[in-house]
């Protein structure tokens, strides 16, 4: 692949011009910033690899419904399977998390991913019932991710909203286990 140099200089003018609160993300940055499954794949990847991180989210899903923190966190990465876009009777939840754990109760996490869009045709509801389904014997968490402008809510009250900012302090404080 040859780089355009004219191209670069401009990004870079382009940057060095914005004040700090229109700096660009990242995702921005490479124009993927409204790809739920690009983004999607980048959490996934984020859970399969910081045990931390997982535990986190796990922790937030507990503080959010005010309950316990559950002894069923002793878990290793070993443990951790990440499927994203995972078919569910025809829909496609955009990561669904399972995570083994031998001697005590499994666990999964589903998260539903919205950029610029809500829910249709109430699929987290959809998403739900499919999980707990499936997965009778496990431990099943559900999120719902949003950016922070996105004021959608989930049909299922089962999944519990967070947004990126949320995330992003969970990424922050990830040395608390």
């Amino acid at each position: 692949m040859e780089l355009d140099y004219n191209k670069i200089e401009l990004l870079k003018r382009q940057f060095n011009s914005l004040s700090k609160d229109d700096a660009p993300t990242f995702l921005s940055v490479i124009d993927h910033d409204y790809f739920e499954v690009f983004m999607s794949a980048l959490i996934g990847y984020a859970i399969k690899n910081d045990l931390a991180f997982t535990k986190g989210l796990l922790k937030h899903y507990f503080d959010e419904l005010d309950l316990e923190k559950n002894e069923n966190f002793d878990f290793d990465l070993s443990q951790v399977q990440v499927e994203l876009e995972k078919g569910m009777d025809g829909r496609r939840a955009d990561l669904l998390i399972k995570i083994a754990n031998s001697d005590k109760m499994d666990w999964t996490i589903t998260i539903e991913n919205k950029t610029n869009t809500a829910e249709h045709d109430e699929q987290t509801k959809d998403y739900q019932e499919w999980v707990n389904n499936n997965f009778k014997n496990s431990y099943n968490a559900f999120l719902y991710l949003v950016p922070d402008y996105n004021d959608s809510k989930p049909s299922s009250e089962s999944f519990k909203r967070i947004t990126y900012s949320e995330l992003n302090r969970i990424i922050e404080n990830d040395d608390d286990y």
